[in-house]
């Protein structure tokens, strides 16, 4: 029973640690959609594919095999989307003519090396794309799935230019009902005072409308100021070493 208790210690851990890696991740991949340097890119590239590695070594002890109908486990498929990352960072130092390294899937139409010679992020991101289909076939959707999402950051640099961050669609719908919480939390607060019931209301909806005009605010102030400022800072500290 004892070690049937420290055993699940340890998966708990483990499962701490797996979504820690996680995170991260996501943090590591949202850079991307506001950074444009080639060489920050391709740190940033490679740093994915390290916690890709740890997420890979972590994720058997933390969930167990789950295997695909191929009986493939998904620490191998995990660990399997590390190395096209790390080769497409290698394309973005290869803009800055950087030397070469060896091709992580087959690729008869040579797109990645057309990938190594394109600067233009709307090209990279139909290159990237066609790789990600080529991963899908030959390593498998999970292996394929940070490629998506790095063609996807150079679509939204292609459109929007570096330093705007993708609309976050929860974090409205966050803000939305906070505000209904907070409006029920005003009006169950008046309804104890020994007013009229028009009084109340006339002290309730202006503090629900001004924290409702507070949320909308911060949500705006954190997607288009917030978010990008906390990314520069960070890519500067890199730099910086």
């Amino acid at each position: 029973m004892i070690e049937t208790m420290f055993t699940r210690w340890d998966r708990a851990g483990d499962r701490r640690r797996y979504q820690e890696l996680s995170h991260n991740l996501d943090q590591a991949i949202g850079e991307l959609y506001v950074i444009a340097d080639p060489d920050t890119r391709a740190e940033l590239l490679e740093h994915a594919a390290d916690l890709l590695d740890d997420l890979a070594t972590v994720h058997t002890r933390a969930w167990g095999r789950d295997e695909d109908r191929h009986g493939r486990p998904m620490a191998i498929r995990l660990g399997a989307g590390a190395s096209p990352l790390r080769h497409v960072a290698w394309t973005e130092r290869a803009v800055l003519g950087q030397p070469g390294a060896s091709l992580p899937v087959d690729d008869d139409q040579g797109t990645w090396l057309d990938l190594a010679g394109a600067s233009s992020h709307g090209e990279r991101a139909v290159l990237i794309g066609r790789l990600a289909v080529l991963a899908d076939q030959q390593l498998g959707a999970v292996a394929a799935g940070p490629l998506e999402q790095v063609a996807d950051t150079e679509q939204h640099l292609h459109e929007h230019g570096p330093g705007r961050r993708p609309a976050d669609p929860q974090a409205s719908v966050r803000a939305l009902i906070a505000a209904v919480f907070f409006t029920i939390g005003v009006f169950i607060a008046v309804s104890v005072l020994v007013v009229s019931w028009p009084e109340r209301i006339a002290l309730a909806v202006p503090v629900s409308t001004a924290f409702c005009a507070v949320m909308w605010a911060r949500t705006r102030f954190v997607l288009r100021w917030v978010w990008p400022v906390q990314i520069t800072a960070r890519v500067v500290r890199r730099t910086d070493r």
